[in-house]
C-alpha cells in the first residue's frame, strides 16, 4: 500500500466532463521542498473513473505555472487523448516539472468536441 500526501494532490477523483482546471494548485517553494529538494520531481495524471462521449471528445492536459496563483499560463501541453484511451488506470499524462517553473502550479484539462458524459482525473507530485 502506498501513501499519498494530500499537500501534493493537484486533483482528487476529480470528476472532467468539460473544460476544467485542476482543484488545487501548489506552492511549489513549500511542496518541493517537503519531498526533496534537488531532486527531479514529476506530475503524474492518472484516470481513475471511465471517460465517455456521446461523440469523438478528446482531452489536453496542460501543466501550468504562475508567479501570483492567480494568472496562469501553459509551461507543457499533452497531445490530444481520444476518449477512448482514457480508461480506467490510463496514465493520461506523466512530465517532470521543469526547474524553469514559477512559485505556483496547476493543471488545465481542455475538452474538445465534448462534452465528455462521465470520467475522474487524479493528479499528484511525485519524486522521478
Amino acid at each position: 500500500m502506498s501513501y499519498i500526501d494530500q499537500n501534493l494532490v493537484l486533483s482528487d477523483a476529480q470528476a472532467v466532463t468539460a473544460t476544467a482546471v485542476s482543484t488545487k494548485s501548489i506552492d511549489t517553494t513549500t511542496a518541493l521542498r517537503n519531498i526533496g529538494s534537488g531532486e527531479q520531481v514529476e506530475v503524474l495524471v492518472s484516470v481513475g473513473t471511465a471517460f465517455t462521449a456521446a461523440g469523438a471528445a478528446t482531452m489536453t492536459v496542460a501543466l501550468q505555472d504562475s508567479a501570483d496563483n492567480t494568472t496562469f499560463a501553459d509551461v507543457l501541453v499533452s497531445p490530444a487523448i481520444a476518449v477512448a484511451s482514457l480508461a480506467a488506470g490510463f496514465e493520461a499524462f506523466r512530465v517532470r516539472v521543469p526547474a524553469t517553473t514559477r512559485r505556483y502550479i496547476a493543471l488545465n484539462y481542455t475538452v474538445a468536441t465534448g462534452p465528455m458524459t462521465a470520467g475522474a482525473l487524479t493528479a499528484v507530485l511525485e519524486l522521478d
